[in-house]
């Protein structure tokens, strides 16, 4: 740690679930994601985390579909929020791809060693306080059995959207060739893909 300037990259200590799934419109929450949100929301409000964070789970738990990727990133900035009122300085914000997730990373510091040392507690307070278990839900991937049953629900609709766009698939392709197909099709620069246009993008 340098004397003058300490600066800590801060990220999600993910210890529970380690991949994504953000949420979609049509989408829902299989039960194994479902137990997961509880369990959070459970310990969420026995530390008693803020309540910004709380109600996120509790609402994906109420209508049924996955954290979306704008509740965690609003999540993560409260988070920096709080360690910007402790006096350090947000530095090197990044939004990284990590297996098919965005996740939020970001360095802080600013204070001479003394000081940042006696406040780094605090700083992973703003994280448990502020966003730690939403980023934890939003980590939070269906089984691959229920992963498969998801893209099963959806691959009718799927089909549907190539077929209109005049991409020819078979119905019995694997899923990825669908994406694949889907992605590699032209289309104007603000036409949104199949995936995106149906919410199935993070279904791999």
């Amino acid at each position: 740690m340098l004397a003058s300037v300490l600066f800590r990259i801060a990220a999600a200590a993910a210890t529970l679930v380690v991949a994504g799934c953000s949420g979609a419109d049509n989408a829902y929450l299989p039960s194994s994601v479902a137990a997961e949100y509880t369990a959070l929301l459970a310990e969420a409000t026995a530390v008693g985390a803020d309540d910004t964070q709380t109600e996120v789970i509790r609402s994906a738990l109420d209508s049924g579909t996955p954290i979306a990727f704008e509740q965690y990133k609003q999540a993560k900035y409260r988070e920096m929020e709080c360690v910007s009122d402790l006096g350090f300085s947000i530095v090197d914000i990044r939004e990284e791809q990590y297996q098919g997730q965005t996740e939020i990373r970001y360095l802080f510091g600013g204070l001479d060693e003394a000081s940042g040392d006696a406040l780094l507690d605090d700083a992973d307070t703003c994280a448990q306080e502020y966003s730690l278990y939403v980023d934890l839900a939003y980590q939070t991937l269906p089984t691959t059995e229920e992963l498969d049953a998801l893209r099963e629900a959806r691959r009718a609709d799927y089909l549907a959207c190539l077929a209109g766009r005049g991409i020819a698939v078979s119905p019995a392709a694997p899923w990825d060739d669908l994406k694949t197909a889907d992605y590699e099709a032209p289309r104007a620069p603000d036409e949104p893909t199949c995936a995106e246009q149906l919410a199935v993008v993070d279904l791999g």
